[in-house]
């Protein structure tokens, strides 16, 4: 059992969330969910490989569009 589940208040939370952090650890979205988190804010990502290598991001872009929903 989490310590937040074992409280004797409910959490309720939002936080800025690391998109990639999410795609490579998937099984951490229902623990965040259970630990309170209601909302989640992003930053704006790239697509772009060479301007992500520029600014420094790592992340490769075809892995958001992999797992993206498709609309």
């Amino acid at each position: 059992m989490e310590i937040s589940e074992s409280l004797p208040f409910e959490l309720n939370f939002w936080a800025y969330i690391r998109l990639d952090l999410l795609i490579t650890r998937p099984h951490t979205v229902d623990k965040l969910y259970r630990m309170g988190l209601r909302s989640m804010f992003f930053g704006i990502e790239t697509l772009n490989k060479k301007t992500g290598l520029t600014i420094g991001k790592g992340f490769d872009p075809d892995l958001y569009i992999a797992v993206s929903p498709r609309v």
